[in-house]
């Protein structure tokens, strides 16, 4: 069992420095397009959700197989809804367009491995402090602010990080995307919390 935690534990570390060396990367190159662009870097769903999933895997690691604050699992959670929805949903619905990740490797990165990465955190160790059916409400809050933020970009600038909010496709279909987004993080939510039940990595008694 300690040589389990023990490798684990640097796992987590290594997976979390690979996925924000990634992001490094891309902001950087992002620079190439001006300030305004590499700013735009972080107002991609994408983008946010990797950085949170690299988070939850620092903070996670050092309580491999130890109980965890009620937070770290909410923040586990949270990361864990939204990058297995960018997984999901970008391979489902967008795989093929221009989603502005110039290299092959990174967008199998930021759109495939990194979702892989935290489902299997997730299921390889669930959470030690339960997040229950009651908690899932939670994991609609960061979706609804990123809709609400990239709203009020839109008003100011009139800038809009995906093709499919583009205000020339129209209301309904606008709204249409955003009410499935939203309510794709309650789906994923409740599938997270039905497989914390089939952790594989469990405490010492």
């Amino acid at each position: 069992m300690r040589n389990n935690k023990i490798m684990w534990k640097y796992l987590r570390l290594l997976f979390s420095f690979m996925i924000l060396a990634t992001q490094l990367i891309l902001w950087v190159d992002s620079w190439k397009n001006g300030l305004l662009e590499a700013l735009n870097f972080f107002g991609y769903w994408t983008n946010q959700g990797n950085i949170l999933g690299a988070i939850a895997l620092l903070l996670a690691s050092k309580y491999t197989l130890k109980n965890r604050p009620f937070f770290i699992e909410i923040i586990r959670f949270i990361a864990t809804v939204n990058i297995v929805m960018v997984t999901v949903l970008y391979w489902s619905f967008v795989k093929g367009d221009d989603v502005g990740v110039p290299f092959l490797w990174a967008n199998y990165m930021v759109h495939l491995i990194t979702g892989l990465i935290l489902l299997a955190d997730w299921v390889i160790e669930g959470p030690k402090t339960s997040v229950r059916m009651s908690n899932v409400y939670i994991a609609g809050i960061y979706p609804l602010l990123w809709l609400i933020l990239t709203g009020i970009r839109f008003i100011i600038d009139g800038w809009v990080p995906y093709s499919v909010l583009e205000p020339n496709n129209g209301f309904i279909p606008i709204a249409l995307i955003c009410i499935v987004f939203f309510t794709s993080s309650f789906v994923f939510g409740t599938i997270l919390i039905f497989l914390k039940r089939f952790r594989v990595l469990k405490p010492p008694l």
